[in-house]
């Protein structure tokens, strides 16, 4: 497991004797809701995420270890890393693009069951690691996260801020199919009991997936109130393809634009958000 040296100061040790007994019952509690999910809502969860969650071998009885993670993780070439609570999104992405997941050690409260205010273990473990055996998920993980090095953006530029957003509406928030039939697979909505229910009962908008969501901000407060489906990982990498593309004439336009002191005072309050 290579990264820079800039980024070790984001990994933390799992201190796995530090977790307390109320820890365990939300991870158990956890799990059998997890697998309670996959058993009745499984026609509209993505096909990979069920079988990738059965795949890392979990069980309710047992808070992962790293070596168990990276264990489940072997035969993908990727490997988490343990995280305290939060990492910035620049360096958040910058560990994914090497191959590497980070995991917050930290797990929310019974109080907080349903939907933790900052990411954790539940969210990071349940939501992100079984979509990783599909292949065009880590490839599309891989190809919008890149960037970030390639282009060696900065976390305050418009650039870096509309690339995570294309992230964010896709691996936190991302829908398979279209407006009116579609399956879950972001990890925001497979970790997150209120926004799934949100969802089926018809309570949030659903938009295809295009390049106009990087002008969307995600509500990091909150369930969101707006989703974007796309057809398959064809058309995220399609977008995001498109999106790169077009970037310097794009960019140079907005930049000089009167929006953008509107959008640097977005950009100010994101970066005080962090979603994992």
């Amino acid at each position: 497991m290579k990264y820079p040296v800039e980024l070790t100061k984001y990994t933390a040790d799992q201190c796995y004797s530090q977790y307390a007994s109320e820890d365990f019952k939300v991870w158990e509690k956890s799990f059998n809701q997890q697998l309670q999910l996959l058993n009745t809502h499984s026609e509209y969860i993505e096909p990979t995420y069920i079988s990738g969650f059965h795949k890392l071998g979990f069980t309710s009885d047992k808070i992962p270890t790293v070596e168990d993670l990276n264990y489940s993780l072997r035969e993908l070439n990727w490997s988490i890393v343990f995280v305290d609570r939060h990492v910035p999104a620049l360096p958040y992405m910058r560990f994914i693009a090497r191959g590497i997941f980070p995991i917050a050690r930290n797990i929310r409260s019974l109080q907080q069951f349903n939907n933790s205010p900052s990411p954790d273990l539940i969210h990071d473990i349940f939501g992100h690691l079984p979509m990783l055996f599909s292949d065009k998920y880590r490839e599309f993980l891989l190809g919008v996260t890149a960037p970030v090095e390639e282009l060696n953006l900065k976390h305050d530029s418009l650039l870096f801020i509309h690339l995570n957003r294309l992230f964010l509406w896709s691996i936190e928030f991302g829908l398979i199919g279209t407006p009116k039939d579609h399956k879950y697979f972001g990890a925001g909505i497979l970790s997150s009991p209120t926004q799934l229910n949100n969802i089926r009962q018809g309570n949030i908008k659903i938009e295809p997936y295009s390049l106009e969501v990087a002008q969307h901000a995600i509500n990091y407060d909150g369930i969101q109130d707006k989703l974007f489906a796309a057809e398959d990982f064809e058309q995220f990498n399609d977008i995001l393809n498109k999106f790169l593309g077009g970037n310097a004439k794009l960019y140079q336009e907005y930049i000089s634009s009167e929006l953008l002191r509107t959008e640097k005072l977005v950009i100010n309050h994101q970066n005080n958000k962090v979603m994992s």
